[in-house]
């Protein structure tokens, strides 16, 4: 009998109408193995596509030797920056099993679909067909097929947008408000 909270999302200051096509998909990730931007690494070597990828950690080396001249591995950008390259990118490659993933909901904020491994947070976050799709096997191949289907797709920045105010700061308080008024009057309930 679990209520679950999500947490917020500052949508007010990303929305679609600061959204721009610069041509290239996007990863976001702290570069660990098990973020397996690797296999996007492999992907989009093979499909030609740009790719920008921003992030730290252990497998940073690793990323920028296998990148080809299709993939920029940008590291760590300021915050100005990162919100340029969401609005700018054509959707946002999750790579990871996420506990939840706060940049798919960033990236359908500012209008953008998701393209990602369908596994964990993402199920809960990312509408298949409407603001972004899944692929279902840690591979390269696997991944360059969810693209080739996002392409033909065609997003709705609308869509994206008004999924991710689910996750917005109002929506936020107005859940903390129920759980608690549902809290107190289960309490009032079990104490008569």
């Amino acid at each position: 009998n679990s209520k679950v909270l999500y947490p917020f999302v500052d949508t007010e200051k990303l929305n679609p109408s600061k959204s721009f096509d610069g041509g290239y998909y996007l990863i976001i990730s702290r570069l660990n193995k098990y973020k397996n931007v690797d296999i996007a690494v492999k992907a989009f070597r093979n499909n030609g596509r740009q790719l920008k990828i921003v992030g730290v950690g252990p497998e940073l080396g690793k990323i920028r030797e296998s990148a080809s001249e299709n993939i920029e591995v940008l590291g760590k950008v300021s915050d100005a920056l990162l919100e340029s390259l969401i609005a700018g990118c054509k959707g946002l490659i999750i790579t990871a099993e996420e506990d939840f993933g706060m940049t798919s909901i960033e990236a359908q904020a500012f209008g953008k679909g998701v393209i990602c491994f369908g596994q964990g947070g993402v199920l809960e976050t990312v509408i298949p067909g409407k603001t972004g799709n899944y692929y279902l096997e840690k591979t390269p191949q696997s991944l360059n097929q969810a693209l080739e289907i996002f392409v033909s797709l065609k997003i709705n920045p609308t869509d994206c947008f008004t999924n991710a105010k689910k996750f917005s700061k109002q929506k936020f308080k107005e859940q903390l408000r129920s759980h608690i008024n549902d809290y107190k009057k289960s309490s009032k309930l079990a104490n008569t």
